[in-house]
């Protein structure tokens, strides 16, 4: 057992893991219930990117260096869950767009920071680093619907750039992708996701899931 002296030379040492060791009195992470959660979320919003089936040591990893980010903050991971399953753009057919992506030292931050958020779609969603495209080359072999709707987006003037146009625009993406291939899963879950906000009827566009 250390004595109260050692416990300060470890603790000046390494100030990192403080937040660390008030965990472990609190007791050890639920990596199960992470993993729960985002299969529920993944459920009530349809979403396109895949459920869970294992948490692998790779994704406990993970889950810790995010809370070592965010300073033992575990309400952090379930608000980027919150934010990646809400966003149309994650949920649009992305091959790259899963549970680990979203994890991720380098995007995990921009989930939580809003840059994907519907109200905000931002230029810096597309992961354009070489890195990224190497590590799924099928992404860069037809340009995605969110890449199409950037390309657009310059192109369009401002007064043309609302939440709605927006929102339609993508919708008549996905139905040109249904057109091409009536089984694209994608599509069809992007769409349903669109019907039960009720977009689609707000819009005047005639499409409901099959039942």
């Amino acid at each position: 057992m250390q004595s109260f002296s050692e416990k300060n030379v470890c603790a000046a040492e390494e100030p990192q893991k403080s937040s660390e060791k008030k965990k472990s009195k609190k007791g050890e992470i639920d990596y199960a219930a992470i993993k729960d959660y985002w299969n529920e979320q993944h459920d009530k919003t349809n979403s396109a990117m895949r459920r869970l089936t294992l948490m692998t040591e790779n994704r406990k990893e993970a889950i810790r260096g995010r809370l070592k980010d965010c300073k033992g903050d575990i309400s952090k991971i379930y608000l980027a869950i919150d934010k990646a399953m809400a966003s149309d753009y994650l949920n649009a057919g992305h091959s790259w767009a899963s549970y680990d992506w979203v994890m991720t030292r380098k995007y995990f931050p921009k989930v939580l920071e809003g840059n994907y958020d519907n109200t905000k779609p931002a230029t810096s969603q597309q992961p354009q680093s070489a890195a990224a495209k190497a590590q799924d080359p099928s992404a860069t072999a037809r340009p995605s619907i969110g890449e199409l709707y950037e390309q657009a987006k310059r192109q369009q003037p401002a007064s043309q750039q609302s939440q709605d146009s927006k929102f339609r625009w993508v919708i008549q993406q996905n139905l040109e992708d249904l057109k091409k291939n009536p089984n694209n899963k994608p599509a069809k879950d992007s769409l349903t996701r669109y019907y039960e906000r009720g977009v689609l009827q707000r819009l005047g566009i005639d499409w409901k899931p099959e039942k």
